[in-house]
């Protein structure tokens, strides 16, 4: 039996932007191979193309060369409504900014995704409650974003991210809002909720220890990406 192909594969992807009639480079041609159940840092000075490199392996943009596999589906034959699919269904993003809808409870928040993908309204509300009753928010359900503190809204980031049971999870710099030890708490609470679902991570970040926890890492810079080895 063949192994099932890699979580997210790159070949050559290049990306590249016009600016007062000059090109900008800020890919040049990155390969990058992740394994399905890894956790994996990109470190890199602000700047260097790590949210561009997220971006990419997510379907939030396109590449302008080389060729994006998500378990080994091809990126570069999906339309915008297949590249819609697979974000809403595959994919789980974490940002630096908790983008909580504040018009909507915690609850809500959590269920809209759940929702958004065909999970009848009973189900997604009892997902979201133990979601919730797990990370010790659970009697904060009926409140609304404005009222947590950072770390808690982040929290609540990280499993709206996860709820939806996603194969890949892209966090970019998820803790970049967050004092020292609020940052730590929602790094190991992200570290044990990737381990026990078994999703593949891709952070982002500035930070040493967040890498240090990464099974793998890789340094960018000036558009290339290497793998750096421990």
């Amino acid at each position: 039996m063949s192994s099932p192909p890699p979580a997210a594969e790159l070949h050559q992807v290049v990306k590249h932007y016009e600016e007062h009639g000059q090109r900008q480079v800020v890919l040049a041609g990155i390969d990058m191979v992740v394994h399905r159940g890894e956790m994996v840092a990109v470190v890199g000075r602000s700047g260097s193309g790590k949210s561009t490199l997220l971006n990419l392996i997510g379907a939030l943009d396109e590449p302008s060369a080389g060729e994006i596999f998500i378990a080994g589906s091809s990126l570069n034959r999906l339309d915008e409504t297949g590249r819609a699919r697979l974000r809403r269904e595959r994919i789980g993003f974490i940002f630096q900014f908790f983008n909580l809808i504040p018009t909507l409870t915690i609850a809500e928040n959590l269920r809209l995704p759940l929702e958004l993908n065909k999970l009848g309204a009973a189900a997604a509300s009892d997902r979201a409650a133990s979601w919730l009753d797990a990370i010790g928010l659970g009697h904060r359900a009926a409140s609304f974003p404005e009222t947590l503190s950072g770390g808690e809204q982040q929290r609540v980031a990280v499993v709206r991210a996860l709820l939806h049971e996603p194969p890949l999870l892209l966090a970019d710099e998820p803790t970049g809002n967050l004092d020292a030890d609020t940052a730590a708490s929602v790094l190991e609470l992200l570290e044990r909720l990737c381990r026990d679902s078994n999703s593949t991570l891709i952070i982002a970040t500035h930070s040493n220890e967040q890498a240090s926890r990464c099974d793998r890492l890789f340094h960018i810079d000036h558009g290339f990406l290497t793998e750096v080895m421990r």
